[in-house]
């Protein structure tokens, strides 16, 4: 009986010991994906078979980071170095933006990023918004604006994107969210300054002569 009990007290000792190096790991991991961007030129796409935005859901740990995946079209000239930020919205009845859309978050364009048929992922952080309806599924419309920052980006500052994705975990589960751009080689382009939207329907749209104005005055519209 001593033995067994012994043997037992040493087997729960290594079993913590044990669970502890494992969220020490856990954590370090968690810092380095924090401090670093990663790119992944074969992250597939995902379509759903009832239109062109889907929603999966999947039993995952929790995170204060959710992940946009960029992916660039084929079509020729389609990667850009110019200056986009991204914006997570909602529609109404009518199809116009409502309520405050979250972000802007700021998509990397340098080097590799955005280029013709490349695929890379960015994580934000979730900060106050962690349990955010648009970060949980809320999210039926994006908005990007495109900018010029400095006079030799309009060399090569358009983009046309093939498909941009969210993926959020909240409370054990996983959001998955895709929004794919048209397929057509004169559509789903971002040439000129200004706010455009992909809905999730696969509608696209440009606000034109929004070059100068804030997210706010585009909303209801």
């Amino acid at each position: 009986m001593e033995h067994q009990r012994s043997h037992h007290s040493q087997w729960t000792q290594e079993s913590r010991s044990c669970t502890v190096r494992q969220l020490g790991k856990t954590a370090d991991d968690r810092e380095k994906y924090v401090s670093h961007q990663t790119h992944d030129r074969q992250y597939p796409e995902r379509q759903s078979r009832f239109g062109q935005s889907a929603t999966f859901h999947r039993p995952v740990p929790e995170t204060d980071l959710f992940e946009v995946v960029f992916q660039t079209s084929n079509v020729l000239k389609a990667g850009t170095d110019g200056h986009f930020q991204l914006y997570l919205a909602q529609t109404d009845a009518c199809g116009r933006i409502c309520g405050q859309p979250l972000g802007p978050y700021p998509i990397k364009s340098e080097k590799e990023y955005l280029e013709t048929g490349t695929v890379h992922r960015q994580a934000y952080q979730t900060g106050s918004f962690k349990h955010h309806h648009l970060l949980t599924g809320g999210a039926d419309a994006l908005i990007i604006k495109k900018s010029t920052v400095h006079w030799y980006e309009v060399i090569s500052d358009g983009w046309k994107p093939q498909c941009i994705s969210l993926h959020y975990k909240s409370n054990g589960i996983t959001y998955d969210k895709h929004f794919y751009f048209p397929k057509s080689n004169d559509e789903g382009w971002l040439k000129e300054d200004g706010f455009y939207v992909i809905y999730a329907n696969g509608k696209f749209k440009y606000f034109h002569g929004s070059a100068k104005s804030k997210v706010e005055e585009i909303v209801g519209i």
